[in-house]
């Protein structure tokens, strides 16, 4: 390691503190604690890898190492997966449900909380800050 320059985590979370899913089975929500919970950038980052909806550790498909989480301030996430010996890189949200969003991640959860409590759309929208026009996740979800 260089001196001066510190490493990128190799995890999102420590993997101790990914849970099992049993479980996230058993994680309840209510909307309060989750909006508190969801306040940062990386505390939603955090959030979503310790319920597996993230891959917390990436494997490099070229070198087979863990690939560093990097800031990158261009992405919505605010970093990117990238290996230190190649190059490789990828998208945070990769292999997710979010993967295909443009919207920031704590609007999706908030909506997907919303939705399961049978809120109505419009109720939906207002509460994740989500355009009404942006309303397919609500069939999404059902999926």
């Amino acid at each position: 390691m260089m001196a001066g320059r510190p490493r990128a985590p190799t995890f999102i979370v420590p993997p101790n503190d990914v849970l099992t899913p049993a479980e996230v089975a058993a994680d309840r929500w209510r909307l309060g604690p989750l909006y508190q919970q969801l306040g940062t950038t990386n505390q939603c980052l955090q959030w979503v890898a310790k319920r597996r909806l993230f891959h917390n550790v990436v494997m490099c498909s070229n070198c087979n190492v863990p690939a560093s989480l990097v800031k990158r301030e261009e992405h919505i996430d605010g970093c990117r997966w990238q290996c230190r010996h190649c190059g490789f890189t990828k998208a945070i949200r990769a292999d997710s449900f979010f993967e295909r969003s443009h919207l920031p991640i704590a609007n999706i959860v908030i909506a997907m909380y919303c939705w399961s409590c049978d809120m109505p759309q419009q109720i939906i929208c207002h509460e994740a800050d989500i355009a009404l026009r942006c309303t397919n996740w609500c069939s999404f979800f059902s999926r």
